[in-house]
Formats: C-alpha cells, sequence, structure tokens
C-alpha cells in the first residue's frame, strides 16, 4: 500500500503507459509507467505545490526496493523498503533530512516489529533500543540526551497460554551506576503499532520478588521482597556508609512494626504499628498566593492639601489626583504555618485526623521572597480604618514543607527546619517593601 493516497487499480486507466492523477487544480498528483494496464517503474507523487513528496519501483504492480517519502522542502522524511509489495523495513528522519528519529524491520509475514529498533534524539545521541519478538518488546534500554543510560527493561519468562510475562526493570544513575534494580511478574506489554511508532512498554505489571535500591555510589541503600506486587517481610535500609537505618516488617504491604537508627548506631525510634494508632506531626502549609484587604481611614494627601491637582491643574502625582487615600487597600501576602497535626494508622498508611493546631506563622511580601510580616504590621504601616475589625484575607494555591521538613522528622528536628527557614527572610521595616 502506497502512504498518504487511494491508488485502487479500479481507478487506474489501464490503457495508458503512463497511469498519471491529478488534483482539483490540475497539477500532477502521481505518475507512474504501467505494462498491461499494470504499475511497473518508477512512481512519483507530488505536494500540490509541486514538491516531490513519494517516489520508488513497482514491479508487475507491487512495490518493491526502497521507497522514499519527502518533506515539502525536499528533505527526507522516511525510507522504507518493501519486497514483493510488503514493508520489511522502515528508517524515519528527522525534519532536516539529515539525522535518524527511528529505525528496524518487519515481519515479512504478519507486518509485525522484529529485532532490534533504536530510537534516536534530535542530536543524534541514542534514545532507545529495544529487541522485538511479534511485536512485543523482550528488551529495552534508554539513554538521556547526553547519552547516560537511565533504565533497562529485560523479559526472562513468557507464559504464551495467559501472555503474562517476567523479568527485570532497571534504572541507572547519570554516572551508570545502578539506581535500582526489582524483579516483575504478571506483566503485560503495551503491542506495536503499525501507525504509532513507539517503543512499547511493560504495563500492569508486579513487583515480585526481590527489589533492590542503591545510592549514586553504588552503596547499597535499601532492599526488600515484593510478593504480588505488595511489599512482605523484613525491609532495610541503610546509611551511605553501609550502617543500618532503619528496619520495617510488612505484612501484605502494611508495616506492621519499624525501628530506627541514628549514624552512631543508636535507636531513635522503635514502634509496633496496628490500625487506629494515633501520632502527631508538624507540617510546613503555604497560601502560595494571598492578598488582604481593607478599609483605610479618609486621609488628605499631604503634597496637594486633598485638592488632587498640583500648581499646573494636572492630576497630583502622589495621589494620582485622589486627594488622598480613600476607600480600601489589597496588600500582597504569602502565608505560611507550621502545623501540628493528628495523623492515624490504618491499614498501612498514615491519615490526617480532625485535630490540628498552629503553632506559628509569618507571611512574605513575595512569592517565596521578600519581607516577612504579620498582621500587626499591617496596622503599623497602613492607616487602617477604625471600622475594619480585622483585614480581610483571601488566598488561593497551597502547598506543603518547603521548609525541608519530611515524615520522618521528630518535633525537635522539623522546628529547627522552620526556624531556619523562617529566619531567610528578614522583619519588614517600611511600607515600601510591601507589594500593594
Amino acid at each position: 500500500m502506497v502512504e498518504g493516497m487511494d491508488l485502487s487499480r479500479s481507478l487506474i486507466k489501464s490503457m495508458k503507459k503512463n497511469i498519471e492523477e491529478y488534483y482539483p487544480n490540475g497539477k500532477l498528483m502521481s505518475t507512474v509507467p504501467s505494462e498491461n494496464g499494470l504499475r511497473h517503474g518508477k512512481m512519483k507523487l507530488y505536494y500540490e505545490t509541486g514538491e516531490l513528496k513519494y517516489e520508488g519501483e513497482f514491479l508487475n504492480d507491487k512495490q518493491e526496493g526502497l521507497w522514499n517519502l519527502y518533506y515539502e522542502n525536499g528533505d527526507i522524511q522516511r525510507e522504507n523498503t518493501f519486497k514483493n509489495h510488503i514493508k520489511i523495513s522502515e528508517k524515519e528522519y528527522y525534519k532536516g533530512g539529515n539525522k535518524v528519529k527511528y529505525e528496524g524491520k518487519y515481519d515479512e509475514i504478519n507486518q509485525e516489529k522484529i529485532g532490534k529498533w533504536q530510537f534516536y534524539h534530535e542530536n543524534g545521541e541514542l534514545e532507545k533500543e529495544q529487541i522485538f519478538n511479534k511485536n512485543f518488546s523482550e528488551s529495552l534500554k534508554e539513554w538521556d540526551k547526553n547519552g547516560n543510560l537511565i533504565s533497562e527493561e529485560k523479559q526472562t519468562g513468557f507464559d504464551v497460554k495467559d501472555n503474562l510475562r517476567s523479568g527485570i526493570l532497571k534504572s541507572f544513575f547519570r554516572n551508570g551506576n545502578l539506581k535500582s534494580e526489582s524483579t516483575l511478574s504478571n506483566a503485560e506489554f503495551e503491542k506495536g503499532s503499525l501507525n504509532k511508532i513507539t517503543s512499547s512498554r511493560w504495563i500492569n505489571f508486579r513487583k515480585q520478588g526481590s527489589f533492590k535500591e542503591y545510592y549514586e555510589e553504588n552503596k547499597l541503600k535499601s532492599e526488600g521482597q515484593y510478593v504480588n506486587g505488595k511489599k512482605t517481610g523484613k525491609w532495610v535500609s541503610f546509611f551511605l556508609d553501609g550502617k543500618l537505618k532503619k528496619e520495617e516488617i510488612f505484612n501484605n504491604d502494611i508495616c506492621e512494626s519499624l525501628k530506627e537508627w541514628d549514624q552512631s548506631g543508636k535507636i531513635i525510634k522503635e514502634e509496633v504499628l496496628k490500625n487506629n494508632d494515633i501520632k502527631t506531626i508538624l507540617v510546613h502549609e503555604i497560601m502560595t498566593k494571598g492578598n488582604f484587604n481593607f478599609e483605610l481611614e479618609d486621609e488628605d494627601c499631604e503634597v496637594c492639601n486633598g485638592e488632587g491637582v498640583d500648581n499646573n491643574d494636572e492630576d497630583c502625582e502622589s495621589c494620582e489626583g485622589m486627594g488622598g487615600n480613600y476607600g480600601s487597600e489589597d496588600v500582597f501576602g504569602q502565608e505560611h504555618m507550621l502545623i501540628e497535626k493528628e495523623i492515624i494508622y490504618e491499614n498501612g498508611e498514615w491519615f490526617e485526623g480532625d485535630n490540628r493546631e498552629e503553632i506559628d506563622s509569618f507571611c512574605l511580601t513575595g512569592y517565596e521572597k521578600g519581607f516577612r510580616y504579620d498582621v500587626n504590621d499591617l496596622y503599623k504601616f497602613f492607616k487602617i480604618s477604625e471600622e475594619t475589625s480585622y483585614p480581610e484575607w483571601d488566598w488561593n494555591g497551597l502547598s506543603e514543607n518547603w521548609c525541608g521538613i519530611n515524615e520522618e522528622d521528630n518535633h525537635e528536628t522539623a522546628k529547627k527546619k522552620w526556624d531556619n527557614y523562617k529566619s531567610k527572610f528578614p522583619r519588614v521595616t517600611s511600607k515600601t517593601q510591601f507589594e500593594y
């Protein structure tokens, strides 16, 4: 089949030596020699603008050998090789015509991807290398644009009856060292498509058996076992120097107990976990974009004495012709809060409870920048009307733990991170430092 157009033989006038088709505007669309009504010889297809689009040989009405598809600017876009009208290989180029995008071969019988397929970044570096068997991926390697190996998948077993596969999945650091390694089972593959040339991937897989994670320095970071995709038995984590950091016991993906050590080998946490266990944690919450709104006291402009114009009868620049401060003001604020939350353990996970208390808070005059202030500073630097009981607060956007608090931190560690973060922002000292 010729790509991009319908060349049904029912439309061919077999009496002509050259079979030609035309666009509605009369320009030539395609031409191919014929013998006895069969396409035989070099066929050429054209864009409506007249540039060559596609060309290749017909032998007795069947595509044979190399066929080239071109971008409209004349650069090569794709090379297809045919054998007895069956496509057996394909090579695609990026626009520009000199850099390969991907290349590979097809099975002559079923038109399925077979053997090695290679995909390239636009800079020419290898992006993926994949081995196919009947359109299914048996192995896959991926690299970044700098040539660093990112991940590797390899099939180690195949249940033909149920179409389920097992294998090994690896990921790598940029320096080439192994980042993680896990065994997989009951995995399906996304089957390749003739119309969508992308690499197939593991889908619906379950981790089964051993899992190992490494530091970039090629030292073991953690290891454990999966059964049907769920953590089971003892899982251990290590410091970079190899000393034990954490030990957890899992049952059907639910952590039932844990121990933690510091780098000196001292136990710092030991818990036996059960449903409905309760504990408190500190969390840094951020309302990322907000503003305070309040009414101002009526106040005449000191420059124009409330007239709103200067000596030249122009609008006063100081009060913008208003004659003074009248009405309301909006002041930008990004609110940061240190919250003590109650969390409840249930079926292997911690869920937030109903109890929470604000421990500390401050606002910033900019988006994670500027000066630190609170509501009292608004009263200090703005002449807020006595009719305003409290500045009105409105916000959108919520985030957490910009100061680096994580789930494993105790209260002392979390509070120290909060204090260090807060100290980065100096206290507001003048009205000009606000955004209003």
